[in-house]
């Protein structure tokens, strides 16, 4: 079955008390592609959230590496191809939960940076196995 990806917000969530971690937070749909345009695509469309993290030092280290200062709206870019990457593999083995997270731990940025605003892709779900184990 296909579904259809689309992120449409991103938020700090950053706590204050938080200990040197950012926390930024994804909203996105997924609907199974053949509702679109239907009658029932309102009612089968569901929402979910990814939440990810990164260290302060682990950020200073992606500045120091790309030469630049992440602001918000420039760290949102780098972070969001995690996250997308990471929901993208939760539909394909059909583990998605409504709220997922995730701690960046790479030292250095593996993807461009990408704008998370109205990104949506088309991910076809992981056929069940069929047979003896």
């Amino acid at each position: 079955m296909t579904k259809r990806l689309k992120f449409f917000e991103t938020r700090n969530v950053t706590k204050p008390d938080s200990m040197h971690i950012a926390e930024y937070l994804f909203i996105f749909t997924v609907i199974d592609s053949s509702l679109i345009g239907s009658k029932a695509e309102g009612k089968e469309i569901y929402r979910h959230t990814i939440k990810a993290k990164i260290s302060d030092p682990q950020r200073s280290e992606w500045e120091r590496i790309l030469d630049l200062i992440l602001e918000d709206d420039v760290l949102i870019k780098y972070l969001f191809p995690y996250c997308w990457r990471y929901v993208e593999e939760k539909i394909i083995t059909g583990s998605l939960k409504k709220n997922e997270e995730i701690v960046l731990s790479q030292k250095t940025p593996q993807f461009d940076p990408l704008d998370p605003s109205g990104f949506e892709i088309f991910v076809e779900e992981e056929k069940p196995k069929i047979g003896f184990h």
